[in-house]
């Protein structure tokens, strides 16, 4: 299963950053938040990403990566160690 490279990025950003807002990851990689919000919809359908309403801000959403979308990150990983 191959992913885009936002989609790598927006994984790492989330791997290294769990909980953190669609907002805040768009603004450190410099998208705006609806370019984010497709991004993250892609990896929710694959099931590789999480988006939970966080318990400090009802209107903010917070991403974690799955079980899956973990072990998905880890072997792109791999393969760029190669």
């Amino acid at each position: 299963m191959e992913i885009l490279p936002p989609q790598f990025g927006a994984m790492v950003m989330i791997e290294e950053n769990a909980g953190m807002s669609h907002s805040a990851i768009a603004t450190v990689m410099g998208f705006d938040r609806s370019t984010l919000v497709q991004i993250i919809d892609k990896l929710k359908d694959r099931k590789l990403v999480i988006r939970d309403i966080s318990d400090h801000d009802r209107r903010s959403h917070e991403l974690r990566l799955t079980l899956a979308g973990k072990d998905m990150l880890q072997e792109q990983k791999t393969c760029f160690d190669s």
